[in-house]
């Protein structure tokens, strides 16, 4: 079974793949006129960070779990969306046969070898107040509560300190909970590098009107 956004974020999505861009292996397909600031940051992608391997219990190195029956790890090309690479995403939140999905989260162990956890991400929101954690053997190293202000048209980078964890292998998880209503949270190119700052950032450094 597939995901579906809500039908008022719809016209938002469509509106907005004129403007998608995809880094890959192979390059940049970008439809823009402007080199995007992240076309240097393809460094330290941890294992199945792209999600390139496909849906958990398939080849996929990620641990699933989910409140609803539907795939958290999509290929957004057969749906009408895009990516920030490759061309899978994990999809949390969002509703799975007309039901939101109330909890949802993307594990996997991996070691360490940096102080930086960067990773991109885009979310798609009706109303405030859903949660995004990110865990490392189950402590919190972000946590963000969106809100509309902060509704998404294109991925933006994040990133978490993570220098407590370096040099071992530990339990990194990205969680979603659905506290206020059916938001929709695409995560993509989950990465370690040990050679930049961690800076503080906002949620979000795109913003829709609609």
């Amino acid at each position: 079974m597939k995901k579906i956004l809500i039908p008022m974020l719809m016209i938002t999505v469509f509106a907005s793949i004129a403007t998608a861009s995809s880094l890959t292996a192979e390059g940049l397909t970008l439809d823009m006129e402007q080199e995007p600031n992240w076309l240097a940051d393809r460094i330290g992608l941890i294992n199945d960070g792209s999600f390139e391997d496909g849906p958990c219990g398939g080849g996929s190195a990620w641990t699933c779990a989910s409140t609803g029956a539907c795939s958290i790890i999509n290929d957004m090309t057969s749906v009408g969306l895009w990516n920030y690479d490759g061309s899978h995403v994990a999809w949390l939140g969002g509703f799975c046969e007309a039901v939101p999905d109330v909890a949802e989260s993307v594990c996997q162990d991996i070691f360490f070898d940096g102080d930086v956890l960067g990773w991109y991400w885009m979310v798609f929101l009706n109303t405030d107040g859903d949660r995004i954690q990110v865990t490392v053997d189950g402590n919190v190293v972000a946590e963000y509560w969106t809100s509309l202000a902060d509704h998404l048209v294109g991925y933006s980078q994040q990133s978490a300190n993570v220098g407590a964890y370096s040099g071992g292998t530990h339990t990194l998880c990205f969680n979603y909970d659905l506290i206020a209503s059916g938001g929709n949270f695409f995560l993509d190119y989950v990465y370690i590098d040990a050679s930049v700052a961690t800076e503080e950032s906002s949620f979000s450094t795109v913003k829709s009107m609609y």
